[in-house]
């Protein structure tokens, strides 16, 4: 019986919560719950912003790494309407020119002074829109003197600038494996550029040909190069496992429908109606040497400029130092080298030139160069140009991107490039 009115005493204490002890519960649930809302809230908004201003240090970087690739005459080139924004594709993510367009604040010359900036407006990445300004600034503290072939202040809008690779035999190479895969090569054991025997592969000739003429309304420059060459007793393994080999003579073309970045020189169509007009051409090239120091030799080089703009321009003929070649190489090389420079077309032009001095050691270069153009004018030449130059090393480079949609500056990212 006492058991009993225990166990009823129990049940009437363990009725449950007051109203009291419920509303005190729920409104500690109330503050705790909106503090952890608020922390919530503002995590996600600090972590969005996080990734915008991510998006724009990536878009920022590889533009600057990508900016690092090219030449600052390459740059120039951009506002030639060749292929504009071409450092910029190499963008991971959307690429796309959405009514995009580039403001000039100064042209490129070779100076410690120089300064050189543009806008790339409305630059789409990651599904975000941006303006992207690149600031170049020469280093006053990286420059030097050295005998190069001093050349004028480019300027964007007026001059074509071709700048020969120095990798440009490749595409022979490219072309002979195509010729063992014509062939019957097996195709897993065709060669690479890096593998294939090039002991078996003469270069006989190189001509470059860079034609200026007039086109719907606009000036254009584009190059072509072509090479023959001859592959020699190579043997390879044919698919039906037999052992065969290959000689024959071949010629290839390279132009802009291979590489329009380097190819299609110039081109003012949508530049002219702004005042944009050709006046002169500069033209950077690799000497075709007939030593092999380079792994390759070349019996004969020729250069032809085509004026055909029914006007006079001036031709800048510059040869460059081979990359890798010493002092003794370029000195042995530039012994035997003899090109032959023909400037046609309807029209004269002025000349420039370094051709005739030997780029390492003393004495006077070996070259053909004549006048073949069809009007009653002469084409005049003049190689009394090559003397010292200021040359600046190193330009600071600065990147600011801003966020189109927030109108404020995402990030600015500083960094530094080589004029190679």
């Amino acid at each position: 019986m006492e058991e009993m009115k225990m166990w009823k005493r129990e049940k009437v204490n363990n009725k449950g919560m007051t109203l009291v002890e419920v509303l005190v519960a729920m409104a500690i649930l109330t503050v705790v719950s909106l503090a952890l809302l608020q922390a919530f809230v503002s995590s996600v908004n600090y972590n969005k912003d996080a990734k915008e201003k991510q998006r724009g240090i990536n878009l920022a970087q590889t533009i600057m790494e990508s900016y690092k690739a090219y030449k600052l005459e390459d740059v120039c080139r951009q506002f030639n309407n060749v292929d504009p924004f071409i450092f910029y594709k190499g963008v991971i993510g959307s690429y796309a020119e959405t009514g995009g367009s580039v403001d000039v604040y100064g042209n490129f010359t070779p100076s410690p002074t120089n300064e050189y900036s543009f806008v790339m407006n409305d630059v789409q990445y990651d599904n975000n829109l941006y303006d992207v300004e690149v600031a170049m600034k020469a280093n006053p503290d990286a420059i030097s003197s050295a005998e190069i072939a001093e050349t004028p202040q480019f300027n964007a809008y007026n001059d074509a600038i071709f700048y020969q690779p120095s990798d440009e035999y490749k595409y022979v190479y490219e072309d002979a494996i195509d010729q063992l895969k014509d062939a019957g090569m097996k195709d897993e054991l065709l060669p690479t550029v890096t593998t294939l025997d090039k002991s078996k592969i003469t270069i006989d000739k190189r001509k470059v040909e860079i034609s200026m003429y007039e086109y719907g309304g606009a000036e254009i420059v584009s190059a072509k190069v072509t090479y023959q060459y001859t592959i020699a007793d190579y043997e390879f393994i044919t698919t039906e496992d037999l052992t065969d080999t290959l000689d024959g003579s071949y010629t290839v073309t390279v132009d802009g429908t291979k590489d329009s970045t380097v190819y299609d020189v110039y081109n003012n169509s949508v530049t002219r109606p702004s005042g944009a007009h050709l006046e002169n051409l500069y033209v950077y090239f690799y000497p075709a040497y007939k030593t092999d120091f380079a792994g390759v030799a070349c019996d004969s080089d020729e250069i032809y400029v085509y004026n055909n703009t029914g006007s006079s321009h001036k031709i800048f003929l510059v040869k460059m130092v081979t990359p890798g070649f010493s002092a003794a190489n370029i000195m042995n090389s530039e012994s035997t080298y003899r090109p032959t420079v023909v400037i046609g077309g309807s029209h004269c032009s002025e000349v420039y030139h370094n051709i005739g001095k030997k780029l390492s050691g003393d004495g006077v270069a070996l070259y053909n160069m004549s006048d073949a153009n069809s009007s009653a004018e002469s084409c005049t030449f003049h190689d009394e140009w090559y003397d010292k130059e200021t040359k600046v090393l190193v330009y600071d480079i600065e990147i600011t991107v801003t966020n189109k949609k927030k109108g404020a500056v995402e990030i600015v990212l500083n960094g530094s490039a080589n004029d190679r």
